[in-house]
């Protein structure tokens, strides 16, 4: 399995050379010049990774959110990076 890659420059970087004209800004048309660049280059099955929680995970994970609630919501419909 590979390494995160946590250099966010060269991520970037990365990234715009497969957007190319279409620019490093948020549109329907990037989403769908990214969605074909990974739908022609990843073998599926595969694993997926993340470096950052969920936007719902933070009042859990940083904030005052019950531990015992959390795992239960993991459990049921919640994405999280463990459980992609």
């Amino acid at each position: 399995m590979g390494q995160i890659d946590t250099d966010f420059e060269k991520q970037e970087e990365r990234i715009k050379k497969i957007l190319g004209k279409h620019g490093f800004h948020k549109s329907l048309k990037t989403l769908e010049v990214y969605f074909d660049y990974l739908e022609n280059n990843i073998d599926n099955p595969c694993i997926v990774t993340g470096i950052e929680d969920f936007q719902w995970e933070e009042f859990y994970v940083f904030g005052p959110g019950d531990k015992e609630e959390y795992e239960e919501l993991k459990k049921h419909d919640h994405l999280t990076l463990t459980n992609l």
